[in-house]
């Protein structure tokens, strides 16, 4: 595959083949990008170059996917969990926010 230069990247451009390159989960970033897509490009980018961020994301999207999970949960701790998963996510936006350079 040739190399892919950053407008591209922004673009879109050779994106889900460099995701598949990276072993980086589409849902993972995906999540990050729903939150964030004022800075889509930028997220691109670094998911494709940073394993940190690539990291980061994977956290997010499992703790997005938990919190769903519980929203939707009848079980007896379902809002106790539902408060600490808002919590984790609140932090790994954080993290997001501060690799894009947003704090």
């Amino acid at each position: 595959m040739p190399a892919a230069s950053v407008g591209q990247l922004a673009a879109g451009g050779f994106w889900p083949a460099l995701l598949e390159d990276t072993g980086v989960t589409a849902a993972g970033v995906t999540d990050v990008l729903e939150r964030f897509p004022d800075h889509a490009p930028l997220i691109r980018k670094l998911a494709v170059s940073d394993t940190s961020f690539r990291a980061i994301c994977d956290d997010y999207a499992t703790a997005a996917a938990a919190l769903r999970r519980w929203e939707a949960s009848t079980d007896t701790q379902s809002r106790e969990r539902q408060a600490e998963y808002r919590y984790l996510l609140e932090s790994l936006e954080g993290e997001v926010r501060e690799v894009l350079g947003l704090t």
